[in-house]
């Protein structure tokens, strides 16, 4: 059986896992789904995921989407 951990332990392992995304809504489970927030300067994107998805590394969907569009630009040069 695993321990259930509180609100407040999860909101310290969301820190140490990824110090950019802040959690909004209330820890009720790694299952059930609440609101979080990118931290990272110009996005403010608040998004829905479960505990468990943040715990496995997962983070902001804008930030991740920017971050592929700017791998898969082709480079013109001279």
């Amino acid at each position: 059986m695993t321990k259930k951990i509180s609100h407040s332990e999860y909101v310290e392992r969301v820190k140490s896992i990824n110090p950019e995304i802040e959690v909004v809504g209330t820890y009720n489970g790694s299952d059930t789904s609440i609101k979080h927030k990118c931290l990272k300067s110009g996005c403010g994107h608040e998004w829905e995921t479960t505990p468990s998805q943040i715990s496995r590394g997962r983070g902001c969907h804008k930030c991740g989407k920017n971050k592929i569009g700017s791998k898969s630009k082709i480079s013109h040069g001279d």
